[in-house]
């Protein structure tokens, strides 16, 4: 039976939908409309459904502290370093202060004692620092260690300028609600009733805060366990399971599994040759499962590769229509995302003088994927003659009036002047990318490529987040800072996929 499906039955036997007011808790929201349907389809009558919650959104709720992003998190710290760094460390200040929220996250999700391995790494810092002959650290080794010194400090006021904003980074959430007492903890919780279910990993903060719930009687931890992986020590996959019973014997799993011992199954193994040809093959499969009339309600694909999304949906067989796609497309891996990265570099080889265009890197732009989506065969066709003709002149650099010269007045020239145009400080910076992304949008939306247009979306939704910033944080944002951002952003972007109307 399915993790959901158990969960289903174990919430119709224990609870009075009718009158409990239940939470149920994910660590991530993937299996919220699954579990939703499950209970519409097996309940018939009038219920109260059940609140359905990920980690973060329910520590959220019980702290009272809204989950900043990640982003602004660094700001903030920015904003407390600005005037603490030396000034050449200021250009890779975000980078910086990134690691540096990371680590302090981890440190909260852990609940370290701060002040201790920061006065720690202090010494070690001191430490590799010293030389025997007694000479004075260089004004570079001071900052270096004034820097580490700094550390604390920046905790305590960062952790203090977010509290005052009733906002936080996870690690802060479930720390302080770790360092509730348990009479504190219950109030924050309320009268509902709690499920954590399917977790199989949490930090000491998550842990401690679950255990305290499960063993007061406010909460019950309902496991995806099955014997093979639980039982046998030599498997990696029930390591974590076998180490929190281990840890808190009092507590007991409310199920243990044993379909993997018991089910029968039936595989198949074939080989293909690359990682693309895997489409090919599933397609095979279910052409001939189709043929076989087999009834398919509950099969699932498992990609090892999430770029291989859009293949797979491309071979799946038109009369499969009751798909669900449990995840969406990573936008990193678009073709957009990788004509936009190139900018960036091309951008900075354009120098002072945007009137000379450095030939090689605007070729390389031009002969990317996107270009053959954005432009028509004949567009194509009139870029290739020119291209063609700069590189039998051995041309390395060329201005825009050479670029008229022979393309004359068209919408590839157009795009050429909007990627041209010199970046003086953030704003243009970001008008000149939505710009882009309006020409794009303006030349493929004919066509109805409705992935392209999503990721057009996805791309206007980064840029305006990050305008939101820049308006936020003017003075501590700088020009080279964009690139930072945009690709932090793009990494955490996925394109969902919906049903046609």
């Amino acid at each position: 039976m399915a993790f959901i499906q158990k969960l289903t039955d174990y919430i119709i036997k224990n609870y009075d939908l009718t009158n409990d007011s239940l939470i149920v808790i994910f660590p991530n929201k993937r299996a919220a409309l699954t579990l939703r349907k499950e209970l519409e389809k097996r309940i018939k009558r009038n219920i109260w459904l059940p609140q359905i919650l990920s980690i973060q959104e329910v520590m959220s709720s019980w702290s009272g502290l809204e989950l900043m992003d990640n982003v602004d998190v660094i700001y903030e710290l920015i904003k407390i370093m600005n005037n603490n760094v030396d000034i050449s460390t200021r250009k890779n200040l975000f980078a910086l202060a990134s690691q540096i929220i990371k680590d302090f996250d981890e440190i909260d999700q852990y609940a370290v004692d701060a002040e201790k391995i920061f006065k720690y790494l202090k010494d070690i810092k001191e430490i590799e620092s010293w030389s025997p002959d007694d000479s004075e650290l260089s004004k570079t080794e001071s900052a270096y260690l004034n820097f580490f010194n700094s550390l604390f400090s920046y905790y305590t006021k960062l952790r203090s300028v977010l509290l005052n904003d009733k906002s936080a980074y996870y690690g802060m959430m479930t720390r302080k609600l770790h360092e509730l007492s348990d009479v504190e903890l219950h109030d924050a919780v309320g009268n509902n009733k709690i499920i954590f279910a399917g977790f199989n990993a949490m930090t000491n903060t998550e842990e401690n805060i679950i255990v305290r719930l499960v063993e007061s009687g406010k909460a019950v931890l309902f496991w995806d366990l099955d014997k093979y992986y639980f039982e046998d020590e030599l498997q990696e996959a029930g390591l974590f399971a076998r180490q929190f019973f281990s840890k808190h014997q009092n507590l007991k799993p409310k199920t243990i599994e044993d379909n993997f011992s018991n089910e029968t199954k039936h595989i198949n193994i074939i080989s293909v040759a690359g990682s693309a040809i895997q489409a090919n093959a599933l397609q095979l499969q279910l052409c001939e499962e189709q043929q076989s009339q087999k009834n398919l309600t509950n099969e699932v694909v498992v990609l090892s590769d999430e770029t291989l999304l859009i293949p797979i949906l491309n071979s799946i067989p038109e009369n499969y229509k009751d798909i669900n796609v449990t995840m969406g497309y990573p936008y990193s891996e678009t073709f957009l995302n990788q004509f936009i990265q190139l900018i960036f570099p091309f951008q900075k080889r354009l120098g002072n003088n945007e009137s000379k265009i450095y030939f090689w890197s605007l070729k390389r732009l031009l002969e990317t994927e996107m270009i053959k989506i954005i432009f028509s065969n004949e567009d194509l066709e009139l870029l290739t003659k020119c291209i063609n003709k700069f590189l039998k002149e051995s041309t390395y650099y060329l201005t825009i009036n050479e670029l008229e010269e022979q393309l004359g007045q068209c919408r590839i020239l157009d795009f050429i002047k909007i990627i041209t145009n010199k970046w003086q400080d953030p704003d243009k910076c970001l008008n000149s990318f939505k710009s882009l992304l309006r020409f794009i949008n303006e030349n493929i939306i004919k066509s109805g490529n409705a992935f392209v247009i999503n990721q057009i979306n996805v791309a206007l939704r980064i840029f305006n987040k990050i305008e939101k910033l820049i308006r936020k944080y003017k003075i501590l944002v700088q020009i080279d800072d964009i690139e930072m951002l945009y690709k932090q952003t793009a990494s955490e972007m996925s394109i969902k996929f919906k049903n046609k109307d």
